[in-house]
């Protein structure tokens, strides 16, 4: 089975509005955090296969065909927590859940070029892994992408609401086409079964961003799968049999590895920037991230303390900051509620004099305790910053890193 990674996806958006006015809109584009698993290559085919055994799936990559398809549609299954607007209004006409959306393959070759180097399996724009540049198209050239919302109290995506939505798609690439792409009405069929099966494999399993293409050969009932890559909610391996299996196969690097045993949150982030940061609590977390963001520079990382600070994860989590090469500085932001933040100054203070931590380190404490880390940092004779203010202390960070 392919290398099966856990992550942490970001999706910051309207609900963290402490820097709405912030001029990168990049990093703003997902809304929650939740940490996931994904598998893609002959792993995500091996997981289908085990979930859908009654299904006739025919992967592209498992041997050598003999007719080239005529056309080929990008998918994007995903857990969409965005307002979405439906054809129809009335009562129905915002809807918040889960979507299909789906492309012409060659749309998103001719629109996205620099986007598609990566193959779809690294495509980033701040969109995560496997998103095939989809999200990106709807975003800049929505006529080129059909989305279709699934309720949940409408049965979910059903055989019919498949084959309306393929007619759809397949009507809106022939438009225009001389000749139009020979894709048959059998084939339509053997797609819509596929379509309602990913569903209900993204559906019981936790699914968060199921991608793939379909391959249609001409005049023919045949369809292949190519290009899989599925992501589930790694906790719904305890609701979810089948993905502790796929939680246990993982492989993680050593540094984040080190980092969840001791019980950080932590992911190193794909395409980051140079300013490490950590906090406890997620909204805490991610509202650093987009103090950092606003202060001009991408976050290298998402790390959550977990629940509750000790000097154990406090120490662990500015060692785990230090062990990425990419981090030039360090932005500790911490609100003292439960938290002692004494306890988690006096942490970065064990980890700085254990590890000869030369790296710049920002720290902004407040509530619980704070007077005393203030206290704490000041009698160390330690070269760190402390600053109350979020946006001066982000904007120090930055500045650190920038020098670095």
């Amino acid at each position: 089975m392919a290398p099966v990674t856990g992550r942490i996806l970001l999706r910051l958006g309207p609900t963290s509005n402490l820097f709405a006015r912030s001029s990168r809109p990049l990093e703003r584009q997902r809304l929650q955090v939740a940490r996931h698993l994904h598998t893609n290559g002959k792993g995500a085919e091996e997981f289908l296969r085990q979930r859908l055994p009654q299904a006739q799936l025919e992967f592209a990559s498992s041997a050598p065909s003999s007719s080239k398809p005529s056309t080929s549609f990008s998918f994007l299954l995903h857990a969409d927590r965005r307002p979405q607007l439906v054809e129809g209004g009335g009562v129905d006409k915002v809807h918040f859940g889960p979507s299909l959306l789906a492309s012409p393959r060659s749309e998103l070759v001719a629109s996205l070029p620099a986007l598609l180097q990566g193959q779809g399996e690294r495509i980033q724009a701040g969109y995560g892994l496997g998103d095939k540049g989809l999200t990106k198209l709807q975003s800049t050239h929505p006529e080129k992408v059909l989305q279709i919302p699934i309720k949940y109290q409408q049965g979910g995506l059903s055989r019919q609401d498949s084959s309306l939505f393929l007619k759809r798609l397949v009507a809106s690439a022939s438009a225009g086409a001389k000749p139009p792409p020979p894709i048959s009405e059998a084939s339509i069929e053997v797609a819509s079964e596929m379509l309602t099966s990913f569903w209900n494999v993204f559906d019981s399993c936790e699914g968060i961003w199921f991608t793939f293409d379909l391959l249609f050969h001409p005049e023919s009932a045949r369809v292949e799968i190519a290009d899989v890559f599925l992501e589930m909610d790694d906790f719904g391996r305890y609701r979810c049999e089948p993905l502790q299996q796929v939680f246990e196969n993982r492989e993680l690097d050593h540094n984040s590895k080190l980092a969840e045993e001791g019980g950080l949150f932590y992911i190193k982030l794909p395409d980051g920037g140079r300013v490490g940061c950590f906090g406890y609590g997620a909204g805490n977390a991610m509202a650093t991230m987009d103090g950092l963001a606003a202060a001009g520079e991408k976050p290298a990382n998402f790390l959550d303390g977990g629940g509750g600070a000790n000097l154990e994860n406090s120490k662990l989590a500015i060692e785990t900051l230090n062990r990425d090469r990419d981090v030039k500085a360090i932005f500790v932001n911490s609100f003292g509620g439960l938290t002692r933040t004494d306890i988690v100054a006096q942490g970065i203070i064990n980890a700085i004099r254990e590890n000869d931590i030369k790296t710049p380190i920002i720290v902004r404490l407040k509530g619980t305790g704070s007077e005393k880390a203030s206290e704490i940092i000041a009698s160390s004779g330690l070269n760190m910053v402390v600053c109350d203010d979020f946006r001066e202390a982000a904007k120090l960070a930055v500045e650190a890193a920038q020098r670095g």
